[in-house]
């Protein structure tokens, strides 16, 4: 089975630094197949007769864990999902937003509260975002960067763990789901 394992909050701001080539090869000791890394944020496109994510997730961060002495959230999604996240874009059909200003943040599990007010308060103008099971849309027009609707805050409103990626990734990593 092909998936798709997003590391939460490496090699950002010099923090919890991880060479992909290193990265690579942690997933290759644990007989993982055709492993491919994409861009330095910990984005790896695998192989596994493994059919239990859960199981995959707790073994990746436990073998980056030892490899290199920090813990790391891994976020598993299978083709069939990912392909079903792309479906599932409420913005898609925006044609006035740009995809680098889409992100998707892919959470660890269904959230246990309702997002909307919580949420809300952090948007800033023009932000928007919409829940659909696992995943949260979202649209930040001036940039993610300055947004009050960081990644710290949704994990907090929403009690999940979770980790973004900009629609420009999102296609990337589509793309090499598809190589076999």
């Amino acid at each position: 089975m092909r998936y798709i394992s997003l590391l939460r909050g490496i090699n950002v701001s010099g923090q919890k630094k991880i060479k992909m080539t290193d990265l690579k090869a942690v997933f290759e000791k644990m007989k993982l197949q055709d492993v491919e890394t994409y861009i330095q944020s910990g984005n790896v496109v695998f192989s596994s007769p493994e059919r239990n994510a859960g199981k995959l997730s707790a073994a990746l961060e436990a073998g980056i864990k030892k490899a290199f002495g920090f813990d790391v959230s891994v976020i598993i999604r299978n083709a069939a999902e990912w392909q079903k996240i792309l479906k599932s874009n409420p913005f898609l059909k925006r044609a006035e937003v740009p995809a680098k200003f889409m992100f998707v943040t892919l959470l660890s599990e269904t959230a246990t509260s309702a997002p909307e007010t919580a949420l809300r308060a952090y948007c800033r103008s023009g932000e928007e975002f919409a829940l659909k099971g696992c995943e949260l849309y979202l649209i930040y027009p001036n940039g993610s960067g300055k947004s009050k609707l960081n990644l710290n805050v949704i994990e907090r409103q929403l009690n999940v763990t979770g980790t973004a990626r900009n629609w420009n990734t999102m296609l990337a990593l589509a793309e090499m789901l598809q190589k076999e």
